[in-house]
């Protein structure tokens, strides 16, 4: 019987263990600590490596980016900051309205209202970041959601052009507009 040792020096092949411990840690572990091995762990994984947490128990499921402290929240914490916003949000929608999501990061207020509209309704969101935009457009088609749209373009006061300045780690919620035009 051929084993492999889990102490290999491609992180490729560590990222499934890595993953999965920390998943463990941060159910089972103590709050106390959640935050700092977070970041211990990620800092040591490719930046492009992503896991998928559930959002709601039994519902829907996100890809999120483990480079991303944002997007890490659901997996160390089991939840969101704002679960009690989108909770609200939820409320107030009935299948056939319209939602937009603006500055849609990882899709949270979009993937957990996203039933409440689904028949006869729409999800359009935009983030303008690349990387996190197309993870979001993964995360929709996972969970099925065809009334669901992702757009990759910024929102502002006037039609135009503007550069993004994405951080190189792609973390979300942190890009900035350059007033200049390209």
């Amino acid at each position: 019987m051929k084993m492999r040792s889990i102490f290999t020096r491609n992180p490729a092949e560590r990222l499934p263990l890595t993953v999965a411990f920390a998943k463990w840690y941060w159910r089972y572990g103590p709050r106390r600590g959640r935050k700092l091995l977070a970041n211990a762990i990620c800092s040591r994984l490719p930046r492009d490596a992503e896991t998928t947490v559930l959002l709601q128990p039994g519902g829907v499921k996100a890809i999120i980016g483990l480079s991303d402290p944002m997007s890490m929240y659901p997996l160390a914490y089991g939840e969101m900051p704002e679960k009690c916003y989108a909770a609200l949000i939820g409320k107030y929608l009935q299948p056939g309205n319209i939602c937009i999501d603006v500055g849609a990061s990882f899709g949270y207020y979009t993937l957990t209202n996203a039933d409440a509209v689904k028949h006869g309704g729409r999800i359009i969101c935009f983030e303008p970041q690349p990387s996190i935009a197309k993870r979001l457009q993964r995360s929709v088609l996972l969970n099925g959601f065809e009334h669901v749209t992702v757009q990759q373009i910024a929102i502002g006061s006037a039609a135009g052009t503007i550069r993004l300045h994405c951080p190189i780690n792609h973390m979300s919620g942190i890009a900035t507009v350059c007033c200049e035009n390209p």
